[in-house]
């Protein structure tokens, strides 16, 4: 669950295909307000002193790509062998390999393109929230609320323990549906480097207030990885010679006018993951005249459409 329900980056985007076939899908929970960082260590005896803040700062990006390089995460599931999720991030792309016939590449925040079973296409994201690049592991809202459990050194490697109550994932089911119990917490367990506390490896279990247990998953991070070949192919076609572009402009003629724009290969789809409210576009700036599927069906044409906030 660590990355603020990272899987539902991939999978649960509002993405509305601006062609005749569109996609949609429920749309992520806005951000909670970071809280304060639990400082308050229960270490064991001859253990090294470490905060959650220390955790952090040792795990921020921008240090490890300037140390690293690339940082390749690989995810396994415990009660789904065969389901995989990978995840890269370097100074310039961010992308994610959800093991469910979808790969998805970020270049610079807002803007990205993915390949699914349906083609290939080019998304503009006004929801993406700049922080997930801040840590390739760790999250800062919910990291910040582990309470330390247990600290042991061993040679070159640190071992890490740390309790989250399912209580902190609230905010992101604010329509209900919550799904876990009173008194649920996870329990995140940390392999580090001792040298400079950077996250080799973790894995995360839930565990009910009767005892019992589910392993959620366990995480390997490789350094100065590589760069996953298919994000060359995908930049490959954001970049093509000869391309198409949409454009996106909310609330146009008003103070709050937002405007976003994504090129893609001509034949490739063009992808849009709308705020809260605006999942209706218009052809004028008036957003008088609601979009059909047959505005944008030709996947050579270029296209500017519109929208405003729901009333």
């Amino acid at each position: 669950m660590k990355k603020r329900l990272t899987f539902a980056l991939l999978l649960a985007f509002s993405l509305l295909a601006l062609c005749a076939c569109g996609q949609s899908a429920p749309t992520a929970a806005d951000d909670a307000t970071a809280p304060a960082v639990n400082d308050a260590p229960d270490n064991t005896d001859a253990a090294p002193a470490i905060t959650m803040r220390q955790l952090l700062d040792a795990n921020r990006a921008d240090a490890l790509f300037q140390t690293y390089g690339g940082v390749l995460r690989t995810y396994d599931y415990p009660n789904d062998p065969d389901r995989v999720r990978v995840e890269y991030m370097d100074a310039e792309v961010l992308f994610f390999d959800s093991g469910a016939e979808q790969d998805l590449l970020f270049y610079d925040g807002s803007s990205g393109y993915l390949h699914d079973d349906e083609g290939y296409g080019a998304l503009m994201d006004f929801n993406f929230d700049p922080s997930y690049y801040a840590y390739p592991a760790l999250d800062e809202t919910l990291t910040a609320q582990e309470e330390i459990v247990s600290v042991t050194e061993d040679g070159d490697e640190i071992s890490l323990t740390t309790r989250l109550s399912a209580e902190a994932y609230r905010p992101y089911y604010p329509d209900g549906d919550f799904p876990y119990d009173d008194g649920d917490y996870f329990e995140e367990s940390y392999r580090l480097d001792a040298s400079d506390w950077r996250v080799l490896e973790m894995s995360e279990t839930l565990v009910h207030a009767d005892g019992s247990r589910e392993e959620q998953y366990a995480a390997v991070q490789e350094y100065g990885a590589a760069r996953p070949e298919i994000i060359a192919e995908l930049l490959a076609r954001k970049n093509a010679d000869d391309p198409r572009t949409g454009t996106i402009t909310l609330d146009p003629n008003t103070p709050d006018e937002r405007e976003m724009s994504a090129t893609a290969q001509k034949g490739d789809y063009i992808y849009f993951i709308p705020p809260n409210g605006y999942e209706t576009l218009y052809t004028d700036p008036e957003c008088a005249i609601e979009r059909t599927p047959e505005d944008t069906a030709d996947l050579n044409a270029d296209f500017h459409l519109y929208g405003k906030r729901a009333e």
